[in-house]
């Protein structure tokens, strides 16, 4: 499930306001969402939306679903130096280590890494990882 609407709104204002001091570091700010249990109806209407077979597992790309919430909130937090609207998005890259169960109760953790120069400016990674008993199964 989403992080609840009352925090995910608070973490949209804060994105949009400007960072009156950045820093220019990134926070040592790891955040996380202990067990996760998801909804097989909203994995089955994303699965429709996005073109997945539905099936007993969640698709490839749901569990960044999960930490979106986490990632606007590392982004809107205010010791990250940078606003989060304008951000460019540059890439993705995923690995799933071994196919989710839809039954399955998840942890996800996040936080922003790798500070680094870049052609327009800075760049950094958000680091996201979703564990099932203990171990990580995607990132």
């Amino acid at each position: 499930m989403p992080l609840s609407t009352g925090s995910t709104t608070v973490a949209m204002v804060r994105a949009a306001l400007p960072k009156l001091h950045p820093s220019g570091r990134l926070p040592e700010l790891t955040l996380s969402r202990d067990d996760v249990v998801v909804d097989p109806r909203h994995v089955a209407s994303y699965a429709q939306v996005c073109g997945f077979p539905r099936k007993d597992t969640l698709p490839l790309t749901y569990p960044h679903l999960l930490a979106f919430g986490l990632h606007l909130q590392i982004m809107s937090d205010r010791s990250f130096p940078f606003p989060a609207i304008g951000t460019v998005h540059l890439a993705n890259a995923i690995t799933q280590h071994r196919p989710i169960a839809l039954s399955e109760t998840l942890d996800v953790a996040a936080h922003a890494a790798d500070l680094r120069s870049h052609a327009k400016g800075q760049a950094f990674d958000l680091i996201t990882t979703v564990s099932a008993d203990g171990k990580a199964v995607w990132e």
